[in-house]
């Protein structure tokens, strides 16, 4: 029988209970973005590293998508809190909350010591901040700007999101339903 808790703030044992309880709701619409803060991050990678939690990877992807929006919109201060709880937690991961990680780690790095990438990179950072493991969205390059950024689209039939990153830089930056003009973009 489902039990909704009507619980938007839960604690860190009631997402432990939650993750192996089936039948168990925070809410009942949108329920992970409840956990969408960076004090779950520890206990996601934990619940995501477990075999035998039938909801590790709804887990994964919460947290994927959670540190994916930060990442994206360059949210330092959170990226940071994320940052904390990564290295702070000691348990075994599994093999994709390994990948995670790193790939958390290597965009949080990019973010902070910004060097000039290669145009596959650019291709890969951009999919995986707009598409990425979890999310069903068309994936397309659309175009390289006078100001050096190159221009993204990921899209759904009633979804569209634009992404552009600078490959001389590694800076980037969403843009959701309308694209960016390259004046706008040429001081960034």
């Amino acid at each position: 029988m489902e039990q909704y808790l009507d619980n938007f703030n839960p604690t860190i044992d009631e997402v432990r209970r939650w993750g192996y309880d089936e039948n168990m709701y925070f809410i009942e619409q949108d329920e992970d973005l409840a956990l969408h803060s960076a004090e779950y991050v520890s206990i996601l990678m934990e619940l995501s590293s477990d075999v035998n939690c039938p909801k590790n990877m709804y887990c994964l992807s919460i947290l994927t998508h959670f540190s994916q929006i930060q990442l994206a919109n360059r949210e330092l201060s959170v990226i940071e809190d994320i940052f904390h709880h990564v290295n702070r937690y000691l348990k075994t991961i599994s093999i994709l909350v390994e990948k995670w990680k790193f790939d958390f780690l290597q965009l949080r790095e990019l973010i902070i010591e910004p060097r000039s990438i290669t145009e596959e990179q650019s291709d890969a950072i951009a999919f995986m901040l707009t598409v990425g493991d979890y999310n069903h969205r068309e994936f397309k390059k659309l175009r390289i700007l006078p100001s050096g950024f190159i221009e993204y689209l990921a899209s759904t039939s009633s979804y569209k999101e634009y992404f552009y990153i600078n490959p001389h830089t590694s800076f980037w930056k969403p843009s959701r339903y309308f694209p960016v003009s390259n004046m706008e973009l040429k001081d960034l």
